[in-house]
Parts: C-alpha cells; structure tokens; sequence
C-alpha cells in the first residue's frame, strides 16, 4: 500500500502531537505511582484504523471515519476521527451507540476520556451547548454528558472539543465497556478522538478524575511549550503563559474545561501571532536583500528610503507590540519601498533587450525571426519600460508595476525562445490551442499561421474533430461532427493564394442532397461545400487538398470561409500529410488486402502457398508511418506487387462439375454459439407445392443440402452456373407472383437459372439470381434449427457470403505425397478442439503447424507427440475448417485425423476445476477433497501426456464422480453465526467488515460487532425438502428468536409462518440466501453506495458476487477468535490478568445464573449461552 506525501506528513504531525501529550502524561505519572495509562488495551484509541475495534449499533444515523487536519476548534482531534452528522440540525440524531469491551482487568479504579463534541450546528454566534443533550460518555453504568458548541465555528473561543472523562471501578479480572451512548439527543453532530484509558488502583473515582484532569492539562501545556521559542507580540505571549499558569495550577476535574479552553485559545492567539511576526521578519530580510544591489545613481533617494523602512521594521520586530494590522501596514511599506528600488535592474534589462532586437535583419530561415517577430518584440519592450517609468513616476505602485513587467516580459521571453522552426505533422487548430475564428457577416473566416515543414508537403488532410452548431445537430448518422465552409485557401510561405480547383479536393464524407465539392473554390462565399449529414461513415470527417504538381513547398498557411450561417463550423481541426511515397504505400497495402487471398484447397481459395505474399504486406505495413527513406517505401511497394501480381496470374479454385457440394454461410455467430454450420437446403412448401430453398444445421444424412455447379459458358468470363440440387435434381432459380414479378426468395424449378458466383475474399462467394441468397438473419435465441431465405443486395452482408464445400466427419484419411505435406482444407459439420493425427508410420512431424480458415498458423495450439507417430492437437477454441502442414522426413504415406477424446475429458476437467473449492471447516468449504484433487490430478496427466481411450474415459468419469460428490460445508443447526457481506469494497472503505443484525425495525446491516447478539444467526434445516433436492434452511437471529420470512423488510416469530432459504454458492465461501430457492428472492444489503455506505435495510435484489447480494457465512467462536484488533505500540502496557473462575457479564458483574440469552464471560472465555424464551 502506497502512502501519499500528504499522509505521511499528517501522521508526523499527529505523531509529534502524540508525543507531546505522552510527555506530559509521563511528568504527572511519575510523581503518582498508581497512575498508569493503559490506552494501549484500548483497539484503535486513536481512530486511525477508522471504526475498527469499535462496536456500533443504531439505525440512521451511525458513526463513520472522517479526517480533521489543521481544524483550529478541535481541540486534542488530529487527522483519522469518528463523527456521527445529519445535515439538519432542527433535529437530533436518532439513537445510536459506539463502544468496545476491555475484559480480565486487575481490580481498581479506571478512567477513560476522549477529546469530544456534541453540539447543534445552528448557531454561529451564540453558544448553545447548553442546549445539547442526550450524549453520554461511558464507562460501564457510569457517565458522563457531552455538550459542547460548534467546533466547525472556529472563530469563536467557546466553539471547540473538550476532554471529557469518566471514572468506574472494576472488580478483580473485570471487563469494561467504554464509549459513547446517543439517546433522545438534541445534538446533529458528535464527533471524538483519541480516546484514553488510565488505571489509578485504590484511588477513589473522584480522586482518579482530578489526577486525570491534571494529566490532560499537563498534555495542553506541553503543547503550549512548544509556542514559547517563538517570537510574537508581547500580548500574545503574556495571554500564553498566564494560560499556562493556570493550567499548571489545576486542582479539580471540574476546572478541566476552562482552563483547557483558555489555554488552547491562548495557544491559538500565540501561533497566529507568531506566524505574523515571521512573515514580517522575512519581509525585512527581503528588502535587505534588495538593498545589496547595484543600482544607478538616479534612484539615490528610493534606496534611503528603503534603509529607512527597514530600520523602522526592525525597531518594530524587536519591542513585539505590533500587532497583525500594524505588522500588515509596515511590510506593506517595507515591501513597497524594496520593489520600487528592485525596479531599477528592468531598466538594464530593458536596454540590453533593445541593443539585441536593433541588430536583428527579419528572416523566414530557420532559426531567425520574421519581421513580424521583431516589430512584437520591439512593441512589448516598449510597454515593459513604459510601465516602469510610470512607478518611478509615482503613477503606479512597483509592485503593482512588476506583476505588469514579468508579464510582459514573460511574453518578449516565449518569441525569443520560438524563433523560426521546423512544423511537424499532425497537429491541432482550434480550440486545443485557443484559435478562434473571425465572424465578418455572419461567417466564420479564419486565416492560420505560417508553418514551415522539414520536406516539401504534396497534400494536406484537414480532419474535423468537433463542430460549433447553433441548431443542435452535430453530425451524420453515425455521429462524426460535419461541417460546411463556403471558400477554402491555401498559401505558400509569401502568402500567395495557391490556385485550386475541385479536382484538387477530396473527402470521405461528401453531403449527397447538398453542397457538392465545386462550391468551395468558386470564390462565391453564397455557395458551400458540406460533408455528410444524411449518412453513415466510418470515421471523422475529413478535407484532403492535393496541391499542384511542382510546388517545392515547405511553408505555408490555410484558411477557409463558412457557410453564411453559424451552423456546422469547424471547431477542433486535425492537419495532417503524408509523403508521396507514403501515399503510394497506402494505397499498395489497400490493393493487396482487398483480394484477402486465403490459401486452401475449396473453392474460393488459392492451392498454393501464399507465405510470400502475406510476408510482404506485414513488410509494407511495418513501414507506414515510420521515418523510412523513399528508398526503402518503394522497395517494399516493389515487392509487394510482384507478389500481387503472382496472386493475380493464380487461379482460384471454383467449382468442379460433377462434385456434390454443402453451401456453408459464412456468418460465424451460429457456430460461434452452437458449435454447428448452418447449410442451404431445400424443403416442399405445401402451399406453394414448391421446393423452397432454407437454411438448416449441417448433417451428412441429408441429401438436400447437397448442390451441383455446372458452368455456363459466356463472352464476359463472369462466373455463370447452373445450380441442381442433388436430392431434387432441380435447379435454382427465383419464383415470381401471379404478375410475374419476381420475389424476394429462392426455389427449386425443373428449368435452370443463371446463378453467379461472385468472389468477395477469404475463401467466400456470394450467390447471385435475380439478388444475393440471403439467410434473413438468424433468429440466435433458442438455438434455431432452421429458417428462410431471401434476397438482400448487400455483399458485405456475412449472411449473404457462402463457402462452396465438400464436408467432412471424423476420422479422415489423407494421402501424403511430398516432402513437405500440406492437407487439404476440411470442412467439418461440427466444431473440434482436440484432435489426434495418427501417420502410419514412425514421424517426429517436424514444423507441424495447425492452420485456420485463413491457411496460416493458429496462434496457441498445443500440439504433442504423444507416440512416435501420434500427435495431438489442443486448441484454444473450437474450429470446423482448418488446414495443417508437416515436414515429410521419414516418407509417411498417408495421415489420418479423428477426434479426441482429451477434448470431453479437457470439458470435464475446466468444469471441475472452475468450481474451485476450498479446503477447510467454514461453511461451503469442504472437509474433504481427496478424490476430487486426485481426479484433477490425474485428468492433468492425461491431458499433459496423453492416453489410452480407456484410460481418458476412466478420468472423465473419476472427475465427474468427484464433482458430483462434492458437498460443501453446511451450517450446523447448533451452533451460532455471523452474516457477513462480501462486499469487499465496504471494508476498504471503513476499515471493517458489515454484518446482517436484526433490530425493532426489522433486518438490517451494518458495522461488525462481535459482541451484540443481534448480530448472531442460526439455521435451521427445512425438512420438509424433497430427498436428493437442494438443502434448505430458516434462518433465525439469536437476539430476538425471530426468522426470516417471505420478504426481507421484517421478521416473523413463527417458525410456520417463516421461508427457507437456499444458500446458493457463488464463489468459493461466497454465497447468496435465496429465499425458497428462488434468486428474486435474495437477501440484498441496501444502500450499500458500492461499499461507502455505513448501514441500511435490507431487501429483495437478484445480483451475484462482488455485489451487495453475496455474503459469507461466518461461525461465530471461529470468526470472534481470528479477529485481530489490537495494534500495540513497542514498550506499551501488555499486562492481562489471570483468568478469574466464575461467570461474568459484559459489563464485569458476576452472574450466578444467567437468566436471558447472550455472551458472558465463563473463567476468563467468551461463551454464547442461550436461554429458552418463555
């Protein structure tokens, strides 16, 4: 955990804080031997740990953590407290309760205290602590009230905390409950810090509360001694020692309060002063400074004025009766006379600046400054001397004079460090940078700078980001800003307009309805150019400007005009370039993508290998936007159209006449989902009395899916088929209506159709009769079994492209005829993801690779030789077409590749294996995983080293068998429990964990707290499940008897009229309480706010783990045991006394004989004892 600088620094502060009061604590102690501080038995005293170790109960309003840092009214209240607030402050808080249990104390007299405030925030002038009431602070029955004033009022010396103690005495191995109690309270707001324990033996409790009175006034002065070093104002200091005096001089506890209140505010004063009077000592050592200087001989008079300012400043700080307004007016002074002297070096600057622009010749080269420059640098030298003649004048202040002079100067100094540079593309105009166009009649015109590039610039792309629009619409259809601009101007670095014409201009995003290109250099500002609002586009969109051909032009500028009206106006605007060469990159990648070549043996794939031509389009690639040399660019464009070229002269496979092929459709979200391939078919329309084509799951038992293509010969070379379905013998073609219009579908007819076949990359084909074959969109839910066709004109559309196929079932032989072997394509009717591949004779399958529809490798397949000859393949997802490649050494003649039974035993294996249970005694932990963590151990085995058949499905059935006799930990009817949620964030947010509890307004949640048997619970078993169901439990709390019931707003007393809950596991121990089993049914902790909230109802709400519906089911002795509260400081008290025999309650009081349910402490232990209610 990383600790913030601001942290560290808080916790010093509170540290040194700290150590004051223990100082002080050990002077009053060591001259009383029974005084003993034994805070550290306290958990968390400080607060720092948030309400960690603190028990809380109430409804409402309840304490949480906040930090105080530098709060001048909270006294004895440094950084992490405890605070309790509701905003209005008419009415108090309701009823709420913090405490913590100290048990096996020696016998005597003890005393806790705390720095505390409870008080009405509603009145900021007038002290009504009096007013206040119904806080308590506590030590078992005793008490004391709380009612302070405001301490956020902090400008009042009434508005603050105060230490409030409270003495009880304890019999020998006695508990003590300390805290405080919020009942009937007028208070909004109660906050404390840094609570204290101190043991004072025999002494008597009035006697223990004025010993500790002394020791909390002891802690106050040594705070205040630290104050003494410093210089103030004599006042101050005669208020702080008089203050401390007194404090000295306590006697009695009920003097405590005053004395404490008069000696921090003297405290305050003193610091206040003393800040004071250092910033007015630095400002004379300043204007010292300033005096050592050289300066001319001209401003003789200003530097005695300033020694006499600091002589008189001095004579100030030395006799400390100044108080802040003097102090004020005197550096004011001071400070005044040092700066009007300081002045006096801008002179020489100024002079110096002068003699540099003077020699200065105006340039455009780089490095040099323009003559605009020069004339901006002479203007600003101007106005920086100006304003200091106007000081010396006596018409403006010098301090006043340097703010106007650094600033200005500030600016001379960015023109002298931005001579002219070297551009770089891209870059941004607008409002990232602060342009902002120029309206003339109504249009925006903007003219930009001058930039000069490091090579001539052939082309210009203006990329819109954003837009101004005064009628709301931002953009097209996908929404990319569009705009409209009536002119657009390029200059070269003279700026000269640079003549274009529209052939010079292109876009991604052209307006269809209005605005064509020609408008926006026709030198008519009535006309305009505008990009898309009535379509879709890709992307931003963008202007590009291909300039002249033989400009050698390295600096220029642009502008454009807008529409007439302030609608769709360039906003933010990205400018951007790209080289010839580069161009020329692009638009060689784009062409060889666009073929989206696959290697293969199908129809719609190229039989050969296709290495080389991916090899160099990556090589292409990994040069665009690079600082590559032409050189380089137009090697790789080289390469890259030899082998297109070698593509191009490919032919791909088409179908061959006579071959029975499946039409597969190439949308992958059905056997992305079902793990199948959807197939044109065909099916009798009873109707229509017609063969109607559809679309069904792949099968090898049907002969409908089936189709034959016999070419048609023509002079265009298109790809031109008849069609037949095998089982029919009918050809495919378009049905028309009783009009003889065609419709939008196909069927089966007796006389052929022309179908054409066009190629659209990646091994697929659409299919083309009067509109492209179409499967009308999968209808996903429900894992259809089949649908319609239509017609859709979209080739983009995956539902209209197909793969032409011959399908294959497992296993399969191949014949392997050279040394380095390549398989055909496979189609297969179902996905696989464990295969085996058997030679037939010895082979180590050297450079095997598994390949994918694409024919290149699959990435992550774990391929093994699992036997001289035997390889199996996993892969990381299910595929039905793939290719795989060997190196030939040993001379196999033939291959065959069937499936695996690794691939149901890996099934079972990643289900077993994501229950990931736990060992252990907690509820849905589980006693015993021996068979479970031997099945998984062996299954990994396997699936590591393969084998036998038998021995694969011995492991699938031994981890089955273990998964099925997995039963969790369940609760036991007799012992006790803590709902805890698992909500992890809350104990990030507060330091502790939050529990289910019941309470008079029925269930609710909130802060840990082991020792109030509201917060215990008990299941019990629903018998009255069916056997082999889902146990079943009625969960009751301890407290109250009470159970929960068809609804979670409030418990009922009859078991009869109760539910059962399932305790549904969600993760490891994680569970959700399901009442009748039934998610909608599930105990939700509302008002959670993600784990800021401090407690709320609890409701009926369906959501899972890491939510407000999961919870742990805690034992309680377990859960109250592993708690560890206590941090202990090195060399604090650690005695605990022995264990006293006997039965004791919370409070310490012996019990002869419980009457009522609850926790007691039995010889020195903590035991739930329960009581039947009567």
């Amino acid at each position: 955990m990383s600790i913030n600088k601001s942290e560290i620094r808080r916790i010093m502060k509170k540290n040194l804080r700290l150590l004051c009061l223990g100082l002080a604590a050990a002077t009053v102690t060591v001259g009383f031997s029974q005084a003993q501080d034994v805070t550290s038995k306290l958990k968390n005293a400080d607060m720092e740990q948030g309400v960690k170790g603190w028990s809380i109960d109430g409804e409402g309003h309840i304490f949480g953590k906040n930090t105080k840092v530098n709060r001048p009214g909270f006294h004895g209240v440094i950084n992490m407290v405890l605070e309790n607030w509701k905003g209005d402050a008419t009415t108090g808080l309701s009823d709420n309760a913090i405490s913590q249990t100290v048990r096996n104390l020696p016998a005597g007299t003890y005393v806790f205290g705390a720095y505390v405030a409870a008080s009405q925030q509603n009145s900021p002038e007038v002290s009504n602590k009096d007013a206040v009431t119904g806080v308590t602070l506590f030590a078992n029955e005793a008490g004391v009230p709380v009612a302070t004033d405001n301490p956020d009022n902090a400008k009042n010396k009434w508005s603050h905390t105060g230490k409030f103690n409270v003495a009880a005495t304890v019999a020998e191995g006695g508990s003590l409950n300390v805290g405080i109690k919020v009942e009937n309270t007028t208070a909004n707001y109660v906050v404390w810090d840094n609570a204290t324990l101190y043991y004072f033996g025999t002494m008597s409790e009035a006697e223990a509360l004025n010993e500790m009175a002394k020791i909390d006034m002891a802690a106050t002065v040594a705070i205040a001694d630290t104050c003494l070093a410093h210089k103030m104002n004599v006042d101050s200091l005669a208020l702080l020692n008089e203050g401390i005096a007194a404090a000295k001089a306590i006697t009695t506890a009920d003097q405590l309060w005053q004395l404490n209140e008069d000696l921090y505010w003297a405290i305050r004063k003193a610091n206040s002063s003393a800040a004071d009077y250092r910033n007015f000592n630095s400002a004379i050592a300043d204007a010292e400074v300033v005096l050592t200087g050289e300066y001319s001989p001209a401003i003789a008079g200003e530097i005695a004025a300033l020694q006499t300012a600091i002589d008189a400043a001095k004579a100030i700080y030395t006799t400390a009766t100044a108080a802040r307004v003097e102090l004020n007016e005197q550096r004011a002074v001071l400070s005044e006379a040092a700066a009007l002297v300081a002045l006096d070096s801008c002179y020489i600057i100024l002079d110096e600046l002068d003699e540099y622009i003077s020699d200065l010749d105006a340039t455009d080269e780089l490095g040099g400054y323009s003559e605009e420059m020069i004339a901006q640098l002479t203007a600003l030298s101007g106005e920086a001397r100006t304003a200091v003649d106007n000081a010396y004048a006596g018409e403006m202040t010098a301090i006043d004079t340097r703010h106007v002079y650094d600033s200005l100067y500030a600016e001379i100094q960015y023109v002298l460090d931005h001579p002219n540079a070297e551009d770089a593309f891209p870059f941004t105009i607008g409002e990232p940078d602060g342009t902002i166009a120029t309206i003339v009649d109504g249009r925006h015109e903007f003219t930009s700078r001058t930039y000069t590039m490091a090579y001539p610039v052939t082309n210009l792309r203006f990329t819109f980001m954003d837009n101004h629009n005064t009628n709301g619409a931002k953009g097209d259809r996908s929404g990319f800003p569009a705009v409209s601009i009536a002119e657009f101007y390029i200059y070269d670095g003279d700026g000269n307009e640079i003549e274009l014409t529209e052939l010079n201009f292109s876009t991604n995003a052209q307006e269809t309805t209005e605005g064509p290109m020609v408008n926006i250099c026709d030198d008519d500002k009535g006309s305009w150019w505008h990009s898309t609002w009535s379509a879709k586009v890709t992307d931003y969109h963008y202007l590009e400007v291909a300039l002249p051909e033989g400009l050698d032009l390295t600096s220029f500028s642009f502008g454009w005009v807008t529409r007439y009206t302030e609608q769709v106006v360039p906003k933010t605007v990205v400018v951007s370039s790209i080289s010839n060469a580069e161009s020329d990159l692009q638009s060689a990648i784009a062409s060889a993508q666009a073929i989206n070549a696959y290697s293969g043996t199908a129809p719609g794939f190229y039989n050969a290998d296709l290495t080389s031509f991916y090899n160099a389009i990556a090589a292409a690639e990994a040069l665009v936007g690079t600082d590559a040399s032409e050189e380089d660019i137009y090697n790789a464009i080289a390469l890259l159209e030899t082998e297109q070229g070698k593509v191009d002269e490919m032919q791909m496979n088409l179908p061959v006449a006579g071959k029975q092929y499946r039409l597969v459709n190439a949308n992958r979200t059905a056997f992305n989902v079902y793990n199948v391939e959807y197939v044109l078919t065909t099916k009798l329309d009873t109707a229509t009395h017609m063969n109607m084509l559809q679309w069904e799951i792949a099968s090898p038992d049907s002969a409908a899916q089936l189709f034959t293509f016999e070419t048609i010969a023509n002079k265009d070379g298109a790809l031109y088929y008849k069609m037949k379905n095998v089982s029919t013998g009918l050809y495919v073609g378009t049905p028309t209506n009783d009009e003889g219009e065609l419709q939008n579908t196909a069927a089966l007819f007796a006389t052929s159709d022309t179908v054409t076949l066009t190629p659209v990359g990646a091994g697929k084909f659409t299919l083309n009769n009067h509109g492209l074959i179409n499967t009308l969109g999968f209808n996903w839910s429900g894992n259809p079994k089949s649908g319609t066709i239509c017609k859709w004109n979209d080739a983009n559309d995956l539902a209209s492209q197909w793969y032409i196929c011959e399908m294959e079932t497992l296993p399969l032989t191949a014949l392997v005829e050279d040394a380095t072997f390549t398989s055909p394509t496979y189609f297969l009717y179902e996905g696989v993801d464990f295969l085996t591949i058997t030679a037939d004779k010895a082979t180590d399958f050297d450079n095997f690779a598994f390949c994918g529809v694409d024919g290149k490798p699959i990435a992550d397949v774990s391929a093994a030789l699992v036997a001289p000859g035997v390889m199996s393949v996993e892969l990381p997802a299910a595929v039905c077409i793939f290719s795989f490649t060997f190196d030939n050494k040993e001379g196999v003649a033939q291959v065959t590749v069937s499936s695996n039974n690794l691939s149901p035993l890996s099934r079972a294996y990643e289900a077993a294996v994501a229950l990931a249970p736990e060992h252990g005694t907690e509820v849905m932990q589980y006693a015993d995983l021996t068979e479970y963590n031997k099945a998984v151990a062996t299954a990994e085995k396997i699936l590591t080293s393969g084998g036998s058949d038998e021995e694969i499905l011995a492991a699938i059935a031994a981890l089955e068998a273990a998964v099925a006799g997995l039963t969790p930990n369940a609760p036991d009817p007799d012992k006790t429990y803590f709902i805890v949620s698992a909500l992890d964030a809350f104990e990030e947010n507060h330091g502790v964990k939050m529990m289910l509890y019941n309470s008079s307004t029925g269930p609710r949640w909130m802060y840990e707290n082991v020792d109030n048997i509201n917060r215990l619970w008990q299941f019990e078993v629903d018998t009255d499940v069916e056997e082999g169901a889902p146990a079943m439990y009625y969960i009751k709390n301890v407290a109250s008897g009470e159970y929960f019931g068809d609804g979670a707003s409030a418990l009922v007393a009859d078991r009869d009229a109760a539910i059962s809950y399932a305790i549904t596991q969600l993760q490891g121990t994680v569970v959700a309480l399901d009442g009748l089993g039934e998610s909608s049914k599930r105990l939700h902790a509302n008002q959670h706010a993600s784990g800021a909230g401090k407690g709320g109802n609890i409701v009926y709400w369906s959501s899972g783990f890491g939510t407000a519906s999961a919870w742990r089911i805690c034992e309680s002795e377990a859960y109250i045991s592993n708690i560890d509260f206590t941090e202990i400081e090195e060399g604090a008290d650690e005695y605990v006394a022995p264990a006293v025999k006997g039965t004791f309650d919370l409070f310490g009081r012996r019990i002869e004989a419980p009457a009522a349910t609850g926790i007691y402490i039995v010889d020195g232990k903590k035991v739930l004892i329960k009581r039947e209610q009567k």
